[in-house]
C-alpha cells in the first residue's frame, strides 16, 4: 500500500495480512522497510477465545512470546531487533508473571525498551504485546 507524505513524496507501507484476522478488519502487522509493527495474543482467532494452552499466566506469556519470534523470524528478523515491547496486561497482580516472561525471552540481554500498560485485552486474554523491530 502506498502513502502519501505530507510533502508529497510516497512512502510503501505494507500491512501483513494473516489468514483469520483480516475478516475483522484487521492486519497482523505493517512494515516501513525500517521498522516492523506487530502484535500477538495467546489468541484462537476462530474461537475469539484464549488457547487453552495458555492455562497460566506464565504459558501465556510464553505463548505470546513464542508468535512473536515466529513471526519476527518469518521476515528474516529475531529478537535482538526488537527495539520496543508494548505490554499490556489485564491486571496489575500479572505484572511480575510478565516480566518474568520478558526477562526469560531477552536473557541475557540487551533489553528493548518496555512499556506495561494494564488494559483491557480481547478474548479473556492476560497479555499482548506489541512489538516494534528494526528492519
Amino acid at each position: 500500500r502506498l502513502s502519501t507524505e505530507s510533502d508529497g513524496r510516497s512512502r510503501m507501507v505494507e500491512f501483513i495480512v494473516r489468514p483469520g484476522v483480516n475478516k475483522y478488519g484487521l492486519s497482523a502487522g505493517a512494515s516501513t522497510g525500517k521498522f516492523l509493527f506487530l502484535g500477538s495474543m495467546a489468541l484462537d482467532v476462530e474461537k475469539l477465545k484464549r488457547l487453552p494452552e495458555a492455562d497460566t499466566l506464565e504459558n501465556e506469556a510464553r505463548i505470546c512470546l513464542d508468535i512473536v519470534e515466529t513471526r519476527l523470524n518469518a521476515r528474516g528478523l529475531g529478537k535482538r531487533d526488537i527495539v520496543k515491547v508494548t505490554a499490556y496486561a489485564t491486571d496489575v497482580s500479572y505484572m511480575d508473571a510478565m516480566y518474568r516472561g520478558l526477562e526469560a525471552y531477552f536473557a541475557p540481554g540487551p533489553f528493548p525498551a518496555i512499556c506495561p500498560i494494564v488494559a483491557t485485552v480481547a478474548a479473556v486474554c492476560r497479555f499482548e504485546f506489541e512489538i516494534i523491530a528494526a528492519e
